[in-house]
């Protein structure tokens, strides 16, 4: 057997990453403005931190479904008979 690297699981996993990094970042934003914000803006925020979340959550469901289905290994690689 040889071992071949998952380009869609590559792909999967980088799409996931950048959206732990919106989420993170629409966090971190939210929370800097606690109680220095109007209640418009922080309600902005707030929508914006929720849908990075649901976008987080998308990228984790659709990266753990391609796992499963495709059996990729945690080293990202999945092993194929020559």
């Amino acid at each position: 057997m040889k071992t071949v690297k998952c380009k869609e699981r590559d792909q999967l996993q980088r799409s996931y990453h950048r959206a732990e990094k919106l989420a993170d970042t629409a966090r971190e934003r939210l929370r800097k403005k606690m109680g220095t914000s109007s209640r418009e803006e922080f309600r902005t925020l707030q929508l914006a931190a929720e849908q990075a979340e649901r976008e987080l959550k998308d990228a984790r469901r659709s990266l753990d479904q391609h796992i499963r289905e495709h059996h990729c290994k945690a080293a990202n690689a999945v092993s194929v008979r020559d």
